[in-house]
């Protein structure tokens, strides 16, 4: 009874997790094309110093309001997933109350020193300054509505809000670009009203959840929910350092055109890996209301599925970006950029180590070791450092992308070390060699049909894919890495049958 009980717990668990990371993932890919089209646009209706002008002020804002919050979105998904699976409604209203009073006034205060001394130390303009300010206040409606929608597991209304956002951004830049003029304030009240829209929102979801009734928590419970989010603030800051320590060191080490090859690679290297930022959306809350319930062994399986379905999935598609890797550039930014064929076939191996590495930093997190996912997060960013000081010198881009792949598969089997000392996980070894293995197969018969077949450039790819797909998934099956059982299996699990 007792491994049937199990048996359900883990199907329960994987399809919360296959279902919220699809969500979330399919969310990323329209709000990023969103956003893209909003971009493209704003550069063809100004003028490249007004561009950057605008852009160069939000990326110090974020900058400086950083601080505003100290790991306090963690927090609040981590014990709001805790007690919603213990059904304590009241301790979720204080855990709501406490974050969110901590994070206003963190922002007033942030608001009143960026309003009082930007326009005099850096030159802004008073009233964009005012806009963009009035927008980081707002912002924190839409942002921690998402946030305790993370926390309830409800990965449709956090995506929508996402979603709402960009389009409300694209739709009213083009609005008031439009009506108004085509000046800097009205790009910055296009960011105001979406955020505006994108709070409301969040707003009426929170609401349905759990109501707009204010519950001052009890000491105890402010104070556990603080040193959980410090902890996770320190790896919260590691991984900005992670994020930008290549650019930072290849613009200070190399020429200026060495940073230029790195940015073309990086944003395919990020699109890989919004697998992996979908499974660490997912996994976080859902690992806290496992171990909320004492669920250790089901979250063990979970894990082993995790790690063997995951690589099976993004094998071939790593392998295959890199055997099209002077395609993939040529396509995206012409043949004057070629140079950077080799930084983004070494940022494709990267993301086979990134995406296990984002899950196992949430897992680490959501059963309550964040200083755990932070030691990791802060020991690679700290390799990450040396590894460019002593690589970028001499090779440039393409060692400053040998170092954030070696980087993040030492921060993979470090958390998966840490997290074997709590948790019981099988490692399924053998099937990722396989896995492995059928990449390296679909690599060479890839390259192979490159050569002798003589298409056009599309249909040459989509020949090369398709068959390149069907074999590995040929030899994934041959080899029993998967199995028809577990085809079938998974299957039903996604697309479970409504049983009367």
């Amino acid at each position: 009874m007792k491994h049937q009980n199990q048996n359900i717990n883990v199907i329960q668990s994987a399809r919360k997790l296959i279902t919220g990371a699809s969500i979330i993932f399919v969310s990323l890919i329209i709000s990023n094309l969103v956003l893209f089209c909003f971009r493209l646009f704003v550069a063809r209706s100004l003028t490249l110093s007004e561009y950057g002008m605008f852009f160069g002020i939000l990326s110090v804002l974020f900058f400086l309001y950083a601080p505003t919050d100290p790991g306090l979105s963690s927090g609040a998904i981590k014990y709001i997933s805790e007690f919603a699976a213990k059904h304590q409604t009241r301790r979720i209203r204080e855990v709501i109350t406490f974050v969110f009073i901590v994070r206003f006034v963190l922002l007033v205060v942030a608001t009143s020193l960026v309003v009082f001394f930007a326009p005099r130390a850096f030159g802004w303009p008073f009233m964009l300054t005012i806009i963009l300010t009035t927008t980081m206040l707002v912002d924190l409606l839409h942002v921690f509505a998402g946030t305790v929608c993370q926390g309830f597991q409800d990965m449709r209304a956090s995506a929508l809000i996402s979603i709402c956002r960009s389009f409300s951004l694209l739709i009213l830049v083009v609005l008031f670009f439009r009506t108004l003029n085509k000046e800097l304030n009205s790009l910055a009240l296009s960011y105001l009203g979406s955020s505006i829209f994108a709070g409301i929102l969040g707003v009426h979801f929170v609401a349905k959840r759990v109501g707009l009734r204010l519950s001052l928590p009890a000491s105890a419970l402010a104070k556990k929910v603080l040193i959980f989010s410090l902890a996770a603030w320190v790896g919260g800051f590691g991984g900005l350092i992670l994020s930008h320590i290549d650019t930072a060191m290849l613009n200070f080490l190399r020429p200026s055109a060495d940073v230029g090859l790195y940015q073309i690679a990086r944003p395919v290297f990020n699109v890989l890996g919004f697998l992996g930022l979908s499974l660490n959306v997912v996994m976080f809350p859902l690992a806290s209301e496992l171990w909320a319930k004492k669920q250790k062994f089901e979250l063990g399986i979970l894990i082993h599925n995790l790690l063997k379905v995951s690589f099976a999935i993004v094998v071939p598609l790593v392998f295959l970006i890199w055997s099209f890797s002077d395609s993939v550039i040529q396509i995206l930014y012409g043949s004057a950029y070629l140079g950077g064929t080799k930084v983004l076939q070494v940022l494709s191996l990267g993301v086979l180590f990134y995406i296990p590495y984002m899950y196992i930093l949430s897992l680490l997190g959501g059963i309550g070791k964040p200083h755990l996912s932070s030691l990791v997060i802060m020991s690679s960013s700290v390799l990450n450092l040396c590894g460019d000081l002593l690589l970028i010198p001499p090779y440039g881009a393409t060692g400053a992308a040998i170092v954030t792949s070696s980087t993040y598969f030492f921060g993979f089997v470090t958390g998966l070390i840490l997290a074997l000392r709590h948790i019981k996980i099988s490692i399924p070894a053998l099937s990722i060699f396989k896995s492995l293995i059928g990449g390296v197969l679909i690599t060479f018969f890839a390259l192979y049909l490159k050569q002798i077949l003589n298409f056009s450039l599309w249909p040459k790819i989509g020949a090369i894919l398709s068959s390149s797909l069907f074999l590995y998934f040929a030899w994934e099956i041959l080899v029993r890495v998967l199995t028809i059982r577990e085809i079938k299996k998974w299957i039903r699990i996604i697309f479970p049958r409504n049983e009367k």
